[in-house]
């Protein structure tokens, strides 16, 4: 059995890897771009449909937004400085 290819014999029979389970990049690329425009344009469409009355201040929205991001990204990196890698 791994006379041959002692590589692609461990491979199929010990890790379960053939020609019909490779990964496939270009499919996983397509659904994660549809699933991530689909997400984009949920709250995109609710600006679009909802009365200008209803809708949040846009420089208190944008601060808001801007503030927490900063702070999720301070916290990873804290994070990372904790623990001795890159997060």
């Amino acid at each position: 059995m791994m006379a041959k290819d002692a590589l692609a014999a461990h491979a199929r029979d010990e890790l379960g890897i053939s020609e019909v389970t490779l990964a496939r990049p270009i499919q996983a690329g397509l659904a994660s771009a549809a699933s991530f425009s689909v997400g984009a344009a949920m709250p995109l469409l609710m600006v679009v449909i909802s009365p200008a009355g209803v809708l949040a201040d846009i420089l208190r929205a944008t601060l808001r937004v801007t503030f927490r991001g900063a702070l999720a990204m301070t916290r990873t990196a804290g994070i990372g400085k904790l623990f001795g890698t890159i997060v």
